[in-house]
């Protein structure tokens, strides 16, 4: 499958969950690979009944750069309410994908700590270049 400039030779898809005792300390979500992987979104879940902010960050092994932060609502991913797009709300407009190289990874926080019990699920989907 063809996307852009990208030929994704092979489906990728990977999870990280957030909980309490993780406070706001970014997580690997997407970490490096031998092989370039192309993001194409990523989809937040919430346990709680309150939002939380989900910070995305790129973290190249030396540095971290905060690409961008999202809210997800109470609930989203239960109950029948949709799970939220940090491509469609956290990225900026017309943004394609992101293709991790060299020793890049993608890392996940919450941007204050959650109560016991609940947790914050994200899924990246993508393929290997």
């Amino acid at each position: 499958m063809a996307y852009g400039l990208f030929d994704i030779r092979m489906p990728y898809t990977v999870s990280a969950q957030i909980a309490a005792a993780d406070t706001t300390v970014p997580k690997n979500l997407v970490a490096w690979t031998a092989t370039p992987i192309l993001i194409t979104d990523i989809l937040l879940t919430n346990s709680d009944t309150a939002d939380h902010i989900v910070a995305l960050t790129y973290y190249t092994g030396t540095n971290s750069r905060r690409l961008g932060s999202v809210n997800v609502p109470a609930r989203a991913g239960y109950d029948g309410a949709a799970p939220v797009s940090f491509f469609a709300n956290g990225a900026p407009p017309n943004f394609g994908a992101w293709a991790l190289v060299n020793a890049y990874s993608l890392q996940i926080s919450v941007t204050v700590t959650m109560p016991a019990v609940v947790v914050v699920d994200a899924m990246a989907f993508g393929g290997y270049l």
